[in-house]
This record gives structure tokens, C-alpha cells and sequence, in this order.
């Protein structure tokens, strides 16, 4: 119950109400928002709603960005994308999925220091690889891509969320820094370029590479000391199956250092995957 013994809504902390949603808990907080579960009092559904705050800061870029992440999202249609339901600035308050099954990031650590099993990084993959040439071809760039930004709706079923570094193709940057997560980040992006479809497969790369080697691909520490380049995957775990030697050759042609020599498109790399897949008793490379 709410202070003023009304059926706890948006109230605390922004002094926000919006009497449709009923707050059940706090599930995530970041910088510039919080993200809370909710349920839906007219529909009996369990909704995620993410409020941004504080209220002063609404004019700055960060908050600009919010609600452009809502409309840009807004207008995808896919299983792999979160899905946005609602956007209410005067309460500056965005409606979307729940999505209960948790991040790749947990669970990439609860298997760390081992690898993801082959297979799951193998799914995985797919399913970003996937989800990423729908939103391409829709014209937009998520640009933050990280483990913590992939959730699942279901054990197997990786969703695409958090686009608040999104940006539209062919659209007039001014950012002078690049926005994201910087381990996660193409040498490119942390050079200050925009981000682009070619940046986010790098970041696909990164996961991919974290999950078969139990370990990011770099540390903070590595970016303090001037080192943005990717790393070569110098061994996995064990004696890797050929499935997992597909995967590094994956990783690799990803992760070059120089955008041209990466996949043209996340198209590209699904059909290679998909081409390893079907005939990988012949040994084919990859990035052949």
C-alpha cells in the first residue's frame, strides 16, 4: 500500500501514478532506469515496466534516447525482440515483455570458469544471428549488445532487449563517444564510430567467444591499457569437438579487427552456420 493508503502504483520514488499497473517488484535497476515488475489490472497479466529517472533529467540525451528506444522498438515484429505494449512520457514510464527465464549472462556465469555446452552456444547464436537479420533489414542497430541485453522467455528462447544505444541506418549522428558496454564493443566503436550491423555481429562474436571460453574476451583492465583489439580464442576447454572448432572459426571471422573482413551481414554468418550444420562431417571451414 502506497502512503496514502491507495494501492501501491508508479508512486515512489517520481511521485508517478499510473493506476492501471500495479508494482509487484523491483526486478533491475541501471543508471538511468528502473525496471519493475508489474501486472496489468485490467488485462491480469504480468508486465515489465521500466521507469526512467529522474524526472529532471527527461530533456537530457539519456532521456531522449529512452523514449526513442520505445518507438524504434515499437515498430519491430519478432519473436526475438522484446516486445513494447505502451509509452507513457507525461509518467515517463515504458511497458513491455516480461521475460522470467533470466540472461545469458547468468547463465554463462553459472557455468563459468567451464564453457557453455556447445550445443546451447550453439542455439544461441543462431537465435541472435537470426533476430539481428530482422532488425538489419527493418533499418535499425541495436549498438549495445552484451550478455546481460539477451533474456529469455523460455529455457532455449533468447530475446533481444535493452535498444537504449539503438540507432536508425543511414541516420545523422552527433555522439562524439561511443555508447554501449565497451568490452563488448568493436575496435571501431571504442575509435568513437557509430555503431552499425557489422558492429553489432562483432559483439555477437565477443558472446559467442566469452561462452566457449568461460571468459570475457577482454577486461576493463585491457581497454584502461589501450588494448581495444579482439582476441584470438587460443584453445577451449578440453578437447574441442568439431562442433565447437566450427564455432571458433565462427568467432574469429566475427571478431577481425577490420569491419570488411567480417560477414557482410548477419545473413551471411546464419547461412554459414546453417551450411556447417547440414554437412559437418565434411570438415568445412567456416570462413572459407
Amino acid at each position: 500500500m502506497a502512503k496514502d493508503g491507495s494501492t501501491q502504483t508508479l508512486i515512489q520514488p517520481e511521485s508517478i501514478s499510473l493506476s492501471r499497473y500495479e508494482i509487484l517488484r523491483e526486478i533491475g535497476r541501471g543508471a538511468t532506469s528502473t525496471v519493475y515488475l508489474g501486472r496489468d489490472r485490467t488485462l491480469g497479466v504480468e508486465l515489465a515496466l521500466k521507469v526512467f529517472h529522474p524526472p529532471a533529467r527527461l530533456a537530457s540525451e539519456a532521456g531522449q534516447r529512452f523514449f526513442a528506444e520505445a518507438r524504434l522498438v515499437a515498430g519491430l515484429r519478432h519473436p526475438g525482440v522484446v516486445a513494447i505494449y505502451d509509452l507513457d512520457e507525461a509518467a515517463h514510464t515504458l511497458v513491455m515483455e516480461h521475460l522470467p527465464g533470466g540472461t545469458l549472462r547468468d547463465q554463462l556465469a553459472r557455468a563459468r570458469p567451464a564453457a557453455l555446452p556447445c550445443d546451447e552456444a550453439m542455439a544461441v547464436t543462431r537465435s541472435l544471428l537470426s533476430t539481428l537479420a530482422y532488425v538489419h533489414a527493418a533499418g535499425v542497430v541495436h549498438g549495445d549488445i552484451t550478455p546481460r541485453n539477451i533474456l529469455y522467455r523460455s529455457p532455449g528462447e533468447p530475446v533481444l532487449a535493452d535498444f537504449g544505444s539503438a540507432r536508425v541506418l543511414d541516420a545523422d549522428s552527433n555522439s562524439e563517444l561511443a555508447a554501449g558496454t565497451p568490452i563488448y564493443l568493436a575496435p571501431e566503436q571504442l575509435r568513437g564510430s557509430d555503431s552499425s550491423p557489422l558492429t553489432d555481429l562483432f559483439a555477437v562474436g565477443a558472446i559467442l567467444w566469452e561462452a566457449l571460453a568461460g571468459r570475457p574476451m577482454r577486461q576493463h583492465a585491457d581497454l584502461l591499457a589501450g588494448r581495444i583489439e579482439s582476441q584470438p580464442l587460443a584453445h577451449m576447454p578440453g578437447r574441442p569437438s568439431p562442433a565447437q572448432a566450427c564455432l571458433a572459426d565462427l568467432v574469429a571471422w566475427l571478431t577481425r579487427n577490420e569491419p570488411v573482413r567480417r560477414p557482410s551481414s548477419a545473413a551471411q554468418a546464419l547461412q554459414k552456420l546453417a551450411d556447417y550444420s547440414s554437412s559437418s562431417s565434411s570438415g568445412s571451414d567456416v570462413t572459407s
